[in-house]
């Protein structure tokens, strides 16, 4: 599978996971609707200070008064990890920590839904994937490191299988 593949593909998932939100009651803007000259660029929620631009999450949903921010990211399968004996999933340090001030700033938690090929997404908020996460800063897994979480760290989404998204 190509990038773009990969990326039309998570694209795809971005799409449902919204649809599947709607159909539970949520509103849901597709923040990533707001990027670059091309699509070539992930929104940016840009202020001053030290940190000018974070990345945003895919989809920001309201529903009774809660807000709260849904990351969709899309893998074609868990890894299983030797060194911990576990099948794990993951996303980039960087982000993740956009994610964490994009949180902090709005108060808005920020949950992240993993998708692994055609099995039933798992998701956790940033605090309970905090609480679980492995931590790899080295240089061989994309500029800025990785977090690892166990998969049974993870809650299954229900409905998904079910819904017409």
């Amino acid at each position: 599978m190509t990038f773009e593949d990969s990326l039309e593909l998570g694209r795809t998932y971005e799409v449902r996971m919204a649809d599947w939100l709607k159909a539970r009651g949520w509103r849901v803007l597709p923040v990533y609707d707001y990027s670059g000259k091309g699509d070539s660029k992930a929104p940016r929620f840009e202020g001053r200070g030290p940190i000018t631009s974070l990345v945003m999450p895919d989809l920001l949903a309201a529903r009774d008064g809660e807000l709260r921010f849904v990351e969709v990211k899309y893998k074609t399968r868990p890894d299983y990890t030797r060194a911990t004996g576990r099948l794990e999933t993951g996303i980039s340090l960087r982000l993740f920590r956009d994610y964490q001030a994009v949180e902090a700033c709005t108060g808005a938690p920020v949950w992240i839904v993993w998708i692994h090929g055609t099995a039933r997404p798992v998701a956790s908020t940033l605090a309970k994937v905090e609480q679980n996460m492995r931590v790899y800063e080295g240089p061989k897994m994309g500029r800025g490191g990785m977090i690892f979480v166990p998969l049974d760290a993870l809650d299954e989404v229900p409905g998904w299988e079910d819904s017409d998204a």
